[in-house]
């Protein structure tokens, strides 16, 4: 497991592991947080290579799966850098750290017909599931989003945007939910 010590918006590496590509569902960060992060704070990993961002949200205990998308083979010989930030309820970023480099992605011993695996949870899905357990169903129809007890609505949000929400990257949709 990869360790990692941050001090407010500072981070830093304490334990590695090698990054084959490849790889799913190996490799798992800890991050031990300083008193400066809050427990109101709602904690989110994002970890990059090359052109792929992907954000997951901290468990309890404060460690993350690193999403297997980062580790295909296409990113063997890139960097992997790891980051975390803490959020406000309403999904403001009030605390961010800078990058720390995870390592390089080596290239794994893997088939080349290897069959497509689904991919993680995107943040919008993430949202989605969260706010449909407070309801009976949450629906999106014609740029409004409702949610549901039985017949009566609990509540609902126009979201105007020109992203295809079915393919947006996780930074668009958390854009659209942080109102920018």
């Amino acid at each position: 497991m990869f360790v990692v010590d941050v001090r407010k918006s500072a981070i830093s590496l304490r334990e590695k592991e090698i990054i084959a590509s490849g790889s799913v569902a190996v490799y798992k960060v800890k991050f031990n947080l300083d008193e400066a992060w809050k427990p109101e704070y709602k904690l989110f990993a994002v970890f990059k290579t090359s052109n792929y961002t992907a954000t997951v949200p901290l468990n309890e205990k404060h460690i993350a799966e690193i999403p297997w998308e980062l580790t295909v083979n296409r990113y063997k010989g890139n960097a992997l850098y790891a980051g975390v930030n803490g959020r406000l309820e309403d999904g403001t970023i009030v605390l961010p750290t800078i990058w720390v480099s995870l390592g390089t992605i080596q290239e794994g011993a893997e088939l080349s017909d290897t069959v497509p695996r689904p991919p993680h949870k995107s943040v919008y899905d993430e949202v989605l599931d969260n706010l449909s357990s407070k309801g009976d169903n949450l629906t999106y129809v014609d740029d409004t989003l409702t949610l549901c007890s039985g017949e009566t609505e609990l509540s609902s949000v126009t979201i105007k945007s020109s992203i295809d929400l079915e393919y947006a990257t996780d930074e668009e949709v958390l854009s659209l939910l942080d109102g920018e």
